[in-house]
C-alpha cells in the first residue's frame, strides 16, 4: 500500500501534468469554426484522442505546445518555490520577463499592455497596471484562474492560505472581482479534490456544496467591498453558477449546449472555471460518446468538446482531475507528446 507521502506526490505531479497535457491539446482545437459536435467527432473517432496527439507530434516532428495558460503558470510554480512563499514583485516580474522571452503563446492583447508596464523598473505598485485596466474595473478574464494550480499545492495544508496567494497572484493582471474569485474558486477546487479519498465514489454534490460554502464567504464579503463601478454585477456569480451545476450533476442527461449556454465556454473567468469544474465532476462517471475508461482523460476530452476557449478549459479541469487521480492516470502518450509535462513533474516535486 501507498504512503500518504506518495499518494500526495502522485496527486501533486498530477495536477501539473494534466493542466500542461489539456492545454497543449486544448490549444490544438481553440476557436475552430466547426460545430462542437464536429470537432468532437473528430477527436473521438478519428484518432480516438490518444492517437491524435501522437499524430501531431509526429506529423510535426516535435512536441505539442503549450500556450500562455502553462507559460505563466511556470512563473507562478517557479516563484512559489525560489521566494519560498508568494512575492507579489518577483511573480509579476517573471510574468514580463517569460513573455518578452517567447512572446508567441497566445497571450491576450490586454495584458501584454500590462506586462510592458511590469516591465519598468521605476513602477512601485506591482498591481497598478492591472488595476488600472478598463477604466478602473480591471480584466475579468480567467487569466488568472488558468495558472492558479501552483498555489493550491504549495499552500496544501492551509485553505486560507491558498485563497490569499490565488487573489494575489491574479490581481497582477486580472483585478476585477470576477477576474480574480474565479481564480480562487479554481484554487479551491484543486486544492478539494487533493483532499479526496479515491476509496469510494465521489460525492459530487458534496463537492460542490463544499465550494459553495466556501465562495459565499468570498463573494458576499467581496460584494460589500465592491467599488461602485462593479455595482450593477450580482452579489454572488459564481455561487449561482455552482448553484447550476449542482442541478446539472443531479440530472440523467445534460447536453453539451444546455452546459454552454447554462456555464459558458469563453475567456471569462466566470463562464469557463464553472465549466471546468464541471467537466471534472461530471466525469467521474462514464460519458457514453467518450470511450475511454480512464477518467482523467475523459475529463479533458469532455472539457476540450465543450468548445469555446478550449485550452484554458481543459488545463482548469485538467489540474482538477490531475489532483484527484494522480499521475498514473495522465496517459504515458500525452506526457511524451506535451511540451512541459515532464517539467510539470520536477515543478510538482519542488512544490
Amino acid at each position: 500500500m501507498a504512503s500518504v507521502a506518495q499518494v500526495l506526490r502522485s496527486r501533486f505531479r498530477g495536477c501539473l501534468a494534466a493542466a500542461v497535457a489539456g492545454d497543449c491539446i486544448g490549444a490544438e482545437f481553440e476557436g475552430r469554426c466547426r460545430p462542437v459536435d464536429k470537432v468532437f467527432n473528430t477527436m473521438s473517432q478519428f484518432y480516438a484522442i490518444l492517437g491524435y496527439v501522437e499524430h501531431v507530434n509526429k506529423q510535426r516532428g516535435r512536441e505539442v505546445e503549450f500556450t500562455d495558460d502553462t507559460a505563466m503558470a511556470r512563473s507562478v510554480a517557479s516563484s512559489l518555490i525560489e521566494c519560498k512563499g508568494f512575492d507579489a514583485r518577483d511573480m509579476a516580474t517573471r510574468f514580463a520577463k517569460e513573455y518578452k522571452r517567447e512572446s508567441g503563446r497566445g497571450y491576450g492583447g490586454n495584458v501584454i499592455t500590462v506586462f510592458y508596464r511590469l516591465l519598468d523598473e521605476g513602477l512601485q505598485d506591482v498591481f497598478e497596471p492591472a488595476r488600472e485596466q478598463f477604466d478602473g474595473r480591471g480584466s475579468y478574464g480567467n487569466g488568472g484562474a488558468m495558472r492558479v494550480a501552483p498555489v493550491a499545492l504549495y499552500a496544501y495544508g492551509n485553505v486560507e492560505k491558498v485563497q490569499d496567494i490565488a487573489k494575489q497572484t491574479a490581481m497582477i493582471t486580472h483585478y476585477n472581482r470576477e477576474g480574480y474569485n474565479g481564480a480562487i474558486l479554481e484554487a479551491l477546487a484543486v486544492h478539494l479534490a487533493l483532499q479526496q479519498s479515491k476509496d469510494e465514489n465521489l460525492n459530487v454534490v458534496k463537492f460542490v456544496d463544499t465550494l459553495l460554502e466556501k465562495m459565499r464567504i468570498v463573494e458576499v464579503d467581496d460584494a460589500e467591498a465592491a467599488s461602485s463601478k462593479e455595482a450593477s454585477l450580482p452579489d454572488q456569480p459564481y455561487c449561482a453558477k455552482l448553484e447550476i451545476m449542482k442541478e446539472f450533476l443531479q440530472k440523467e442527461n445534460v447536453s453539451r449546449q444546455e452546459v454552454q449556454d447554462q456555464l459558458g465556454n469563453d475567456i471569462k473567468a466566470l463562464n469557463s472555471v464553472p465549466a471546468a469544474i464541471f467537466s471534472f465532476l461530471h466525469c467521474t462517471r462514464s460519458v457514453d460518446d467518450i470511450p475511454t475508461d480512464n477518467a482523467l482523460e475523459r475529463t479533458i476530452i469532455y472539457a476540450i468538446s465543450l468548445g469555446g476557449d478550449t485550452d484554458t478549459i481543459a488545463t482548469m479541469a485538467g489540474a482538477i482531475a490531475g489532483a484527484y487521480y494522480g499521475i498514473e492516470y495522465v496517459p504515458p502518450p500525452w506526457m511524451k507528446a506535451c511540451e512541459g509535462a515532464n517539467d510539470a513533474v520536477r515543478f510538482a516535486d519542488q512544490l
